[in-house]
């Protein structure tokens, strides 16, 4: 087991600082930093060796490498004199700025800026990832990054958003819309009504994709039989097979909405998808797409965060009912037939669906800071960080550090903010 120390001041970038390591007793060992603070290890802990090592982003540290002779450590800093330091614990900050931690890791100088999806298994930027992600960055006032980011994805957009980048792949029914709502909501951040002006001909290129993929009712026929020739799913949840999936319309209506605030001429299209949208509706929520018209999904709450839903408190009961557990938002109800936690999209918890149950109930209901609270409990289990997937004791079961996971507590916490 290794612990990296790194010691410095806030303003300090880079330090060549070197610790003294000084014994207590046999079992305790502290380490002297030139500022007068200390590491004890309790114990618990055996020490083998001590190096120097230069970590993310340059970093100097001292790691310490020891024997466990049991599965606790603790690890505490003092001052030169007195006890431990310790400060107040707020709720607000501490979570976000985990959560700012988080996406700070995953962003990434390449050629360009680039959002890494998550930790360790997606490595590289995703048009619907950042898609999620970028609004909580632009909650967090990261204008620049931001606009790099939007840059890049937009640069290398053709007729549509790509799924992914290295290299482009375009088979993303929901990357499109998500980032033209993300341009949106940067400008209405930044007043950058230049970059409208921009890419308002790529817009507008996005809009005739959608004009060229949807159907009578204004629906984008995404996994339908000529869309594209792929094994996959198209949606975020692209294990499946899930023709004119409900979220899509609603980001497509939602991005209508946007490209009508652009002074782009989409009134027909918006009025079309808009009239039709309630045939997702069969009385009690909404149908997740025309080919599964039973499965009971999260979602549904696609349309709610995005106010286009005229049955947001419906919605939040169903939810609650059927999805709900002590550790987030499952993707199908336990009853359901084809439930499983060894299934990617049919049964496991997401931290993308758990955020969307926070932003919801902050936004119609009473229960977004229990949904927020889970969030903010799970980016504990891997810090700095939100988990992708969980079972149902809370596990992790895929990427340990997750973008749009991470976004989920940023946006949550604005509508909590909204809430007060």
């Amino acid at each position: 087991f290794e612990i990296g120390i790194n010691m410095r001041n806030k303003s300090e970038n880079w330090h060549n600082r070197s610790y003294e390591m000084k014994f207590k007793n046999s079992k305790e060992f502290l380490f002297l930093s030139s500022d007068k603070l200390y590491v004890r290890f309790n114990k618990n802990a055996k020490i083998i060796d001590t190096f120097y090592k230069n970590h993310m982003n340059n970093q100097r540290c001292m790691v310490v490498k020891f024997e466990l002779e049991s599965k606790n450590i603790k690890v505490r800093i003092f001052r030169e004199k007195g006890a431990p330091i310790k400060r107040k614990y707020n709720y607000k900050n501490d979570n976000l700025n985990l959560a700012a931690l988080s996406l700070n890791m995953l962003l990434k100088e390449n050629k360009n800026l680039e959002l890494y999806a998550g930790f360790p298994w997606f490595l590289e930027m995703w048009g619907r990832d950042l898609g999620w992600a970028l609004p909580a960055m632009i909650d967090l006032k990261w204008y620049s990054e931001s606009k790099r980011l939007l840059e890049n994805i937009l640069n290398v957009s053709k007729d549509n958003v790509p799924n992914f980048l290295n290299p482009p792949d375009y088979f993303s029914a929901d990357a499109t819309p998500l980032i033209i709502i993300a341009l949106k909501y940067y400008v209405d951040a930044t007043k950058d009504f230049e970059f409208i002006q921009k890419y308002k001909k790529k817009i507008e290129t996005f809009l005739n994709w959608y004009r060229n993929h949807r159907d009578e009712n204004g629906f984008f026929k995404n996994d339908m039989e000529n869309f594209y020739d792929r094994n996959r799913g198209s949606t975020w949840m692209d294990t499946l097979h899930r023709p004119k999936a409900v979220e899509v319309q609603a980001l497509w209506l939602k991005a209508l909405k946007d490209m009508k605030k652009m002074n782009i001429d989409v009134d027909k299209d918006m009025k079309l998808i808009e009239n039709s949208f309630e045939k997702y509706w069969n009385g009690n929520y909404y149908i997740d797409n025309f080919e599964d018209r039973n499965s009971i999904t999260p979602n549904m709450l696609v349309p709610v965060i995005l106010g286009v839903s005229k049955h947001s408190k419906d919605v939040l009961k169903i939810v609650e009912e059927k999805l709900s557990t002590p550790y987030g938002i499952l993707t199908l109800p336990k009853d359901d037939p084809k439930f499983s936690f060894n299934k990617y999209h049919q049964g496991q918890i997401w931290s993308l669906t758990t955020g969307w149950m926070a932003i919801a109930e902050f936004m119609y209901g009473t229960k977004g800071k229990y949904y927020l609270d889970i969030l903010c409990k799970s980016q504990k289990k891997c810090l700095p960080g939100v988990g992708e997937t969980f079972n149902d004791m809370g596990n992790i079961l895929g990427c340990k550090i997750q973008a749009w996971g991470s976004a989920m507590i940023i946006r949550a916490m604005k509508e909590f903010e909204n809430k007060i």
